[in-house]
Formats: structure tokens, C-alpha cells, sequence
């Protein structure tokens, strides 16, 4: 029987979500490996480091992808898929997954059950909620905002984010509310820079009316939190999330959400009833062309996401300007930074290896 185990982790080394996440996971199992068990960080864009891991691995590895591509059909070893996605249908090639992973980890029971609509067998799925860094996202330096009300947005632009909604609700909240601001953040993020996508441009033209002030670059962590501090309220209507990192980072920093309950963020957003504006939507069929580009299904059901309401979006952000919301804001705040740090995340994890996957590969408890 083998004494030692390796967990590999196969991931991006980017600043967004699926970076984040797994530099976290990963950061916290090195600490708790010890002399225990050995910690491997594969960069999955890297094919010179696919290709030797792939032969480095054995039966008794543990393998687990945040990135799923061909090579894991390769990997010998006990394969796991920390699943994030969009819209109500997973990737198309969901239907392959059943094959190539033993187990298929989710970040909310939204994605659990949106699996197990099409298919997926209960039995192969857990769910581990992703987290927030609770020690740079935090309430600690908040200061009072400006004399008009701040709202935020942050996300790269696309359709997804809903910023043609979020745009036409604040103009009708304007018009009987001039001490209202709209600071967005919404460039695509890279290894190379920031870029600011040419329909954001357009979109920010056609409402250059408005007091919107638009930030863009790579920022630090440290600049991040700043920014999310300097808010009053965080506006999220986005139509689908995996997770939602931005806006479980600005609650974390004392914003008041504002937000479609629905889709990954639906997890903790449980947590904090009555602490955030809960924007009304409708479902609708995924009505992105780029999106379905990317993921588009040969039967034509590409699944669901949610429109926010502009005009109750509109009401909800007239309602903020004349109040305030910090006392809720900070009570949700304490709550999603308490039960969703990264840590708990990685003890979710260890309680899966320990109770369902090393038992079956017959390794020494960690």
C-alpha cells in the first residue's frame, strides 16, 4: 500500500475567478500538507507541463482540474472537475465529463442541480462553495463615501454582466435622482494588460449623460479593496455566474449587493436574506451570440439565465439613494467573510478526500 499521495492541481495563473480559486485551494493545502502528502501546481496552458505530469502520474494520484481540456483522459490517478458555468446547461462537454472525471465537484447547489437536470448522476456530484480572501476583502479602513451615493459595478464586459440593463435602470433612477454616481470597472483582464472591450465604449457613449466613472488597468488586491470600500452599494445584474467573485468581494467590504439571486452567486447570497437588494428577473434562453459561439449545444437548448427588471432595478436604485442600507451592509459583511472563507473551502475539500476518494483508492488517511 502506498503511504504517499500527490495531489495535483491543474490550473491558470490569472487574477480572475478561476485563477483566484485555485490559487487559493492551492495555497491552502500546501500549508497543510506538511510532510503528509505533496502539493503539485500544473499551469494547464502550459503543454510541456501537461505532458509531464501526465507522465509522472500513477493510479494512487489525486488529480484535480479547474480547467478541463483533452489531456484528462490522460491522467492515470482519481480525476476530479471543480465545475464552474454560466447558464443552466453546463458546457457541451458535460457529457463526456461522466466519463473522464470520477467526481464532479460544484461551487453552488444551483450547479448541483442544474447537472443533475441534464443527466448527471447525484452520486458523482458534491458541493464545495468557492470563497473570498476574508484577510484583504474586509471592513477594516472603510470610510464614509462622498456626498452623493456610490455605486459600483465590477466584471468584464459582455452580455452576461448585464450592463445595458444596469446603464438603463440607473438613467431612470437619475432623472429624480441626481445624487447618484456609477463607478464601473468592466475591462477584459490579462497576463499583458487591461483592455476595454469597443461595444463597453459604445455602450458608455450612448449613456455619457450620466455621471459614470469608468476605471480600467490591472489593479493589485490592495487597490481592489479601496475600490470596493469606496462604494455605498455594489451592483450585480449580472444573468449568470459561476461564483461571482466581485460581488461576494464587495460584500465582504461593506457594500450593500444588489443582485439577481440566481445562478452560483444563489449559494451565500442564502446566507444574507433580507441584507441585499434581491433584483426581480425572468428566465430566459441564453441570448448571447459570443456565448453560444462558445458553448452552443447541436439540439439548440443552450439552457437559461436570468434579465434582471429594469424598472424594478430602476426602483431599487431610486430606493438606495434616499436611504441607507450600511447597518444591513455590515451584518452581511461579517457573515459571508466568517462562512466563506478560502479555508473552510479547503477543509470541504479534505472532508471529500478523506470520506469518498482515498477510501476507494486504498492510500493511508492524510
Amino acid at each position: 500500500m502506498r503511504t504517499s499521495l500527490t495531489i495535483r492541481l491543474f490550473a491558470i495563473g490569472s487574477i480572475t475567478g478561476i485563477g483566484t480559486h485555485a490559487a487559493r485551494v492551492s495555497d491552502f493545502l500546501k500549508l497543510l500538507s506538511l510532510d503528509r502528502f505533496s502539493v503539485e501546481l500544473v499551469d494547464a496552458l502550459d503543454s510541456e507541463a501537461i505532458t509531464s505530469a501526465t507522465m509522472r502520474s500513477v493510479l494512487g494520484d489525486i488529480n484535480l482540474i479547474f480547467l478541463p481540456e483533452d489531456y484528462c483522459r490522460h491522467l492515470r490517478g482519481t480525476n476530479l472537475y471543480w465545475s464552474v458555468f454560466e447558464a443552466s446547461r453546463p458546457p457541451p462537454a458535460y457529457s463526456e465529463w461522466t466519463k473522464t472525471f470520477d467526481h464532479l465537484i460544484c461551487a453552488s447547489q444551483w450547479g448541483a442541480s442544474c447537472f443533475q437536470n441534464y443527466g448527471v448522476p447525484a452520486e458523482m456530484l458534491s458541493v464545495i462553495p468557492e470563497g473570498v480572501d476574508s484577510d484583504t476583502y474586509h471592513l477594516r479602513g472603510r470610510v464614509a463615501t462622498a456626498e452623493k451615493k456610490r455605486f459600483l459595478m465590477v466584471g468584464k464586459y459582455e452580455r452576461r454582466k448585464g450592463y445595458r440593463e444596469a446603464f438603463e435602470a440607473f438613467d431612470l433612477a437619475w432623472q429624480d435622482n441626481k445624487n447618484i454616481e456609477l463607478l464601473v470597472k468592466a475591462d477584459w483582464i490579462s497576463p499583458s494588460g487591461s483592455q476595454q472591450h469597443p461595444a463597453f465604449l459604445e455602450l458608455a457613449r450612448e449613456f455619457s449623460h450620466l455621471p459614470i466613472i469608468s476605471y480600467s488597468g490591472v489593479a493589485s488586491v490592495d487597490e481592489m479593496r479601496a475600490l470596493y470600500q469606496s462604494a455605498d452599494y455594489f451592483l450585480f445584474p449580472s444573468l449568470g455566474e459561476g461564483w461571482g467573485l466581485p460581488l461576494i468581494e464587495a460584500i465582504a467590504c461593506g457594500c450593500y449587493a444588489i443582485s439577481c439571486n440566481y445562478s452560483g452567486q444563489s449559494e451565500y447570497l442564502k446566507d444574507i436574506d433580507g441584507l441585499y437588494a434581491s433584483i426581480p428577473y425572468q428566465l430566459i434562453p441564453v441570448d448571447c451570440p459570443d456565448f453560444i459561439r462558445a458553448y452552443a449545444h447541436e439540439d439548440g437548448d443552450n439552457g437559461q439565465w436570468a434579465l434582471p427588471d429594469v424598472g424594478a432595478l430602476a426602483q431599487i436604485i431610486s430606493r438606495c439613494a434616499r436611504a441607507s442600507f450600511q447597518d444591513e451592509a455590515l451584518v452581511a459583511s461579517e457573515i459571508i467573510r466568517r462562512r466563506y472563507h478560502w479555508d473552510n473551502a479547503g477543509y470541504s475539500l479534505i472532508k471529500l478526500l478523506l470520506t469518498r476518494v482515498i477510501p476507494k483508492i486504498g492510500l493511508n488517511p492524510i
